[in-house]
C-alpha cells in the first residue's frame, strides 16, 4: 500500500543534509507567463461574455430563447469539431514559438465575436459572431493547453492547475460584476466594441512575451529539454 506519510528517518535528503520529500518545486516562469495571460483575455472576455443571451433576447430584432439556442449550438460545434483537427495540427508544429503564434491567432479571431456583435441587428449576424468565437477558442484552447502541459511540473501538477483554475475563476466573477455594471451605464454595443478592441490590441501580448522570457528556447517542440525552470 502507498504510504501518505512519511517519518523523518524515511525522508530523502538532499546533499546538504535537507529533507526533500515535502519540499515544493517552485513554479517556473512560463507557467506564470501563460496564467497572466489567460487571466488577462479570459477576464476581458467575462466583461461581455455572460450578458450575450440577454443581449440576443432583448437587443436583436426577431430574438428569443431560441435563438440563443442556435446560437450557443453554433459556437459549440464550431469549437468541438474543429479544435480536433487544430489540436493536431499543434502537436505536429516543430517550434515551441509557432505554438504561440497560434494561441494569439486564436485569441485575434475571437475578438471578431464581440465586434460583430456590437453592429448587430439580426440573427444572422449573431451566428456568424458564434461562429468566429468557436473557431477562436478552437484554435486557442489547444495551443494554450499544449504550452500549459509542455512547461508544467509533473510533481506539483496538480496544484499547478488548481492555481490557474482559483485564479481564473476568482478574476472572472470580478469582471463578469464590471461588465454587468458597465452594460447598465452604457449600453450593449459599447461594452462589447471595448471588450473586441482591447482583445484584438492586446492579441500580439504572448508573442512579445515569449520573445522577453522564451526567446532562447525556439529549438524543437518536441525536445523535452527545452522546458524553462
Amino acid at each position: 500500500m502507498t504510504k501518505l506519510f512519511t517519518s523523518i528517518n524515511e525522508c530523502r535528503r538532499s546533499p546538504q543534509g535537507e529533507c526533500t520529500f515535502h519540499k515544493k518545486t517552485e513554479i517556473n516562469r512560463v507557467i506564470l507567463l501563460l496564467i497572466g495571460i489567460e487571466l488577462f483575455f479570459v477576464s476581458i472576455f467575462a466583461l461581455a461574455g455572460p450578458f450575450v443571451s440577454v443581449f440576443i433576447a432583448q437587443g436583436i430584432s426577431g430574438g428569443a430563447i431560441s435563438i440563443v439556442g442556435i446560437a450557443s449550438m453554433i459556437f459549440l460545434i464550431t469549437k468541438s469539431t474543429l479544435q480536433i483537427p487544430f489540436s493536431h495540427l499543434v502537436d505536429k508544429t516543430a517550434k515551441e514559438n509557432s505554438i504561440v503564434g497560434i494561441l494569439s491567432l486564436g485569441y485575434a479571431t475571437m475578438a471578431l465575436c464581440p465586434l460583430i456583435l456590437a453592429f448587430s441587428t439580426a440573427t444572422w449576424h449573431v451566428f456568424v459572431a458564434q461562429f468566429f468565437c468557436g473557431l477562436g477558442n478552437a484554435l486557442s484552447y489547444p495551443s494554450w493547453n499544449a504550452l500549459f502541459t509542455h512547461h508544467i511540473d509533473q510533481k506539483q501538477a496538480a496544484f499547478e492547475w488548481s492555481i490557474y483554475d482559483t485564479i481564473i475563476g476568482l478574476s472572472s466573477a470580478g469582471a463578469v460584476a464590471l461588465g454587468g455594471f458597465l452594460i447598465d451605464k452604457t449600453s450593449f454595443q459599447a461594452v462589447f466594441l471595448v471588450t473586441g478592441f482591447i482583445i484584438l490590441l492586446s492579441s500580439f501580448l504572448p508573442l512579445v512575451f515569449y520573445k522577453r522570457f522564451g526567446n532562447s528556447h525556439t529549438h524543437s517542440w518536441k525536445n523535452k529539454n527545452s522546458a524553462l525552470n
